[in-house]
């Protein structure tokens, strides 16, 4: 029984919480502060609440992102979701490309809010990629190809290689290449260290 009310508070603290953070939100989108005051609601939480500034502008900022996604403040708004998971979800589904429709932007909602049943919010976080591969699997393909050839194009900008005598004997080597002129590099090592280690066995002084 004792554990049902722990459980039972920390869904009723869930809901205040979104409550706050949509208010807090939409005073500031109102301008209520500043017609009040002269200051926005952030300020006015710092001076007249005893925030932080970081804390201020964090409930605002959550609150904003809970009136962008309306399925996720529903569901806070009910308890299903607790403010670090919302937190992390809104986070994932912001950074999801701008031009995506409505329709899948909603299905993206409703998917996370399953996922907040059975991951804390640091695995809501980790889920980003995986979202849209399940919402937009060919925007998701296309995003990756995208990705793949900026890190190429920063590897052939950072590529280099040089070889450093130490005057006692040995060379050091040290570089960087893009993953492909890496593996041809390291063939041509490999079948050298490969005939050398057969001159070696052949070699009655070594």
């Amino acid at each position: 029984d004792e554990l049902a009310v722990m459980a039972a508070g920390v869904r009723v603290a869930a809901r205040v919480q979104a409550w706050l953070q949509s208010r807090a939100a939409r005073l500031d989108a109102r301008e209520v502060a500043l017609r009040a005051h002269g200051t926005t609601a952030a300020t006015w939480l710092m001076t007249e609440l005893n925030y932080t500034h970081r804390e201020a502008a964090k409930l605002v900022r959550s609150g904003e992102l809970l009136e962008r996604f309306s399925g996720i403040a529903k569901a806070a708004a009910a308890g299903e979701v607790l403010p670090p998971q919302a937190e992390a979800i809104t986070a994932v589904l912001a950074d999801l490309p701008d031009d995506l429709p409505a329709a899948t932007i909603a299905d993206g909602e409703q998917l996370m809010v399953q996922f907040a049943g059975s991951h804390n919010s640091a695995e809501l976080r980790r889920l980003s990629s995986h979202l849209l591969e399940c919402v937009a699997p060919d925007i998701a393909e296309e995003k990756e190809a995208d990705r793949l050839e900026r890190q190429h194009r920063q590897a052939t900008r950072n590529r280099h290689l040089s070889f450093t005598p130490d005057h006692h004997g040995s060379v050091f080597i040290r570089g960087s290449l893009p993953s492909v002129d890496a593996e041809q590099f390291i063939a041509l090592i490999d079948a050298y260290v490969t005939a050398q280690q057969g001159i070696d066995k052949l070699d009655p002084l070594t």
